[in-house]
This record gives structure tokens, sequence and C-alpha cells, in this order.
């Protein structure tokens, strides 16, 4: 019995001494949600694209700038593509460029070096821009 004592006294001296008392020492840790994984997709690519409205454009030179999982990319004729990536995939905004103004959503995916997406939203503005618009884009090595 006293050697039981002992123990529990000696655990009450060890625990006082610990950041956040006893407590932290008797429980279990919490688990961490895993970090969603995203490659590295910075660099010279080429993209395709065409709208509802006609607008359209094939080998365009781009690059895709990335910080950390956020990907940005303009495409000449379209607009700047923009999204944060997450398991190979990733929702994204794209701003029409001039002559049209205007925003589309959509989803992305990433796979092997290729990003293909595809939007929907409104523009307005002069020439093949419409007020409903969807298409795609790809951008590939």
């Amino acid at each position: 019995m006293k050697r039981e004592a002992r123990a529990l006294l000696l655990a009450g001296v060890c625990c006082a001494g610990l950041p956040g008392g006893c407590k932290k020492f008797f429980e279990k840790p919490t688990p961490t949600e895993p970090t969603a994984k995203c490659d590295d997709v910075s660099g010279a690519y080429r993209a395709t694209f065409s709208t509802s409205c006609g607008q359209s454009g094939t080998t365009i030179p781009v690059t895709v700038t990335q910080t950390s999982c956020d990907v940005t990319v303009t495409v000449t004729g379209l607009g700047t593509l923009t999204g944060t990536m997450a398991d190979g995939k990733a929702d994204v905004t794209l701003e029409f460029a001039t002559p049209c103004t205007g925003e589309a959503t959509g989803t992305a995916t990433i796979s092997s070096g290729r990003i293909d997406a595809a939007f929907a939203g409104s523009q307005t503005g002069t020439g093949a821009c419409c007020s409903v618009v969807s298409g795609t884009v790809s951008i590939f090595k």
C-alpha cells in the first residue's frame, strides 16, 4: 500500500511541473487531419480553350505559377484562371480578359503534367462575349 501511495505522490509531483499539469500527461494525443497533397505544376505549358460564345485558342504558350497549393495561369484571349489544388483537383475561378469582363467558376483536374478545367459564368463586353458562358481549358506540356 505504501508503494502505491508513493507512486501516486511521485506522479502528482512530476505532473505538477509539466505545462498543462497532469491532465496533459495522461491525455491521449489528438489525431491530426492529413494535409492535402498538391504536386508542383509550376512552369511553361501550352493551353487550348473553347467557350460557348465562340471564343477559342490553341497551343497558346502559358506559364503556371504556384505558391504552396495555389495556382495561377493567364491564358491569352481567355483570362486568368486561379485555384487551390488538393489531391489532384481544384475549384477554379476564371476572370475573363478584355474585351470581355466577368467571372466563371468551375473545377479542374490535375494529372500527369496536365490541367483540365470546365467553367461556367457570365461576361459582358464586345465581340464574342455573351451573358452566359461555359467552356473548357486544357493546359499541357
